[in-house]
């Protein structure tokens, strides 16, 4: 550790003279920063414990739709026509779509050239200058907003300017986020992964659907409505407060 130096400690008693003439001359003043600081400690504290509240009543919420889902039979349909023997699962607007993009490149190079006087103090360069566009790293960017269709066969996207669709038999890599709120996709046939994602903290999450759309394809129906039961009952038990 490095010694305190003279400077550093007459610095650190200039404040503490300054804040006893402060508490001296003007307690009232004191009284009520610290009265103001005390406040603003217990409404962030409060802020914070109903923001969590909230967060795990929309859990349990999601918990009762997941449930309510199994229990129908997974209803509905696709708005587009399914082949022979594929199984509609659920479909979920307002679905971001996100990618691996870079944002633009970034010219880095050096003068080669040398300077030299031309009037009084105004110089030019001879030479030239040597660089080159280097692509900027890659980030997950949302590229678009739009429907997920989920199947027993294939996960299907379509947006304003993108569409994607994932078959089950090319999928290589599933992962779903926390809570089943978004949903990591690659594929065989896919140059990049995808990233699906529900920003609406009440809708079913695509990573909850993804997983009981392949356990369809996998196992069966039976197998998928007892895989959703299971989702539900652990977004109840989360939404309680507990992991057990």
């Amino acid at each position: 550790m490095q010694n305190i130096g003279c400077s550093t400690l007459l610095g650190i008693a200039f404040i503490l003279a300054i804040i006893w003439y402060g508490i001296q001359q003007y307690p009232w003043l004191v009284a009520l920063v610290a009265g103001a600081t005390v406040l603003a400690l217990v409404l962030m504290k409060r802020n914070k414990t109903g923001l969590q509240a909230q967060y795990l009543k929309n859990l349990g919420s999601k918990g009762i739709k997941v449930d309510s889902l199994a229990n129908s039979g997974f209803p509905g349909s696709a708005d587009f026509e399914l082949a022979a023997g594929e199984k509609f699962i659920y479909r979920s607007a307002g679905v971001q779509l996100a990618e691996f993009k870079s944002g633009g490149s970034t010219y880095q190079g050096t003068n080669v050239g040398v300077s030299v006087p031309i009037v009084g103090r105004v110089r030019g360069n001879i030479g030239s200058t040597q660089g080159s566009l280097v692509k900027n790293p890659e980030e997950l960017t949302v590229v678009d907003t739009g429907v997920a269709t989920f199947t027993s066969q294939r996960i299907v996207f379509a947006g304003e300017r993108q569409t994607r669709e994932w078959t089950f038999a090319k999928l290589i890599n599933v992962a779903s986020g926390a809570n089943g709120d978004s949903v990591t996709l690659g594929a065989s046939n896919h140059a990049a992964t995808s990233q699906l994602i529900q920003p609406n903290v009440l809708e079913i999450g695509p990573g909850i659907l993804a997983g009981i759309a392949k356990e369809y394809h996998e196992n069966g129906a039976s197998a998928a409505v007892t895989l959703a039961h299971q989702y539900a009952q652990q977004l109840q038990t989360v939404s309680k407060g507990s992991t057990k």
